[in-house]
């Protein structure tokens, strides 16, 4: 029975569990008359498992909603032409930090990271509002523009995957315009204001809207970019 259990409480709770937290589980489960009740259900065949998520559109949108068509800038932005990155960089990024050596963004940005979080960030540019007042300004903007030119080489053409995860895309988009508002936009401004406003549309098309029981704090994100 405790065998039957344990393969139960794997396949039926969502998080990764440990021997350890398999062991406290099971003693919830000693105690637990409501889960005691329920996992009684699901070995019987009489409790449906966690369904399938699936991401959609919000019904309130209509089923004439095609998406998002590329807005123009409302706002005019003058152009950044920054000084090439000298010296090395520690990036912030949860898992700890990464050290970025000039020439080296391409490859970093390409890398199969350990931690999916630390991959993640990278592309949110989430280390850039970290570092806004650790660096001295002219090396915050050569990075900022050399990371951007990079992860753009990389990625412009290519709006799926990973790096085109929606709560993705939108994080980077804010934090680059907040960038942007500060400082400028990196040339070429046309590339740069084509790519930005590719954001919209690839957010759109891939919303994380998960029905009333399964959205997250993921769609609020989506709604940022």
């Amino acid at each position: 029975m405790t065998g039957r259990i344990s393969h139960f409480l794997k396949n039926a709770v969502p998080e990764v569990v440990t021997s350890r937290a398999l062991r406290d589980k099971n003693l919830f489960l000693l105690v637990d008359p409501v889960w005691r009740h329920w996992l009684w259900l699901r070995l019987t065949g009489r409790a449906e498992g966690r369904q399938r998520i699936v991401s959609r559109w919000p019904p309130y949108l209509g089923s004439a909603w095609k998406g998002l068509p590329p807005e123009e800038p409302a706002v005019v932005m003058p152009v950044l032409r920054a000084k090439p990155l000298e010296g090395a960089v520690e990036l912030p990024l949860p898992g700890g930090m990464i050290r970025l050596n000039p020439g080296t963004e391409r490859a970093l940005f390409a890398a199969s990271l350990a931690d999916p979080e630390t991959t993640r960030a990278l592309h949110r540019f989430a280390w850039l509002p970290l570092l806004h007042d650790m660096l001295p300004p002219e090396q915050f903007k050569a990075l900022t523009v050399t990371m951007w030119r990079a992860w753009a080489t990389l990625f412009a053409t290519h709006e799926r995957g990973e790096p085109w995860h929606p709560s993705t895309a939108a994080e980077r988009v804010v934090n680059l315009l907040a960038f942007a508002r500060r400082y400028g936009l990196p040339a070429p401004i046309e590339e740069t204001l084509r790519l930005l406003a590719a954001h919209g549309p690839a957010i759109a098309a891939r919303l994380a809207y998960r029905g009333d029981s399964g959205t997250s704090s993921c769609f609020a994100r989506n709604g940022r970019g």
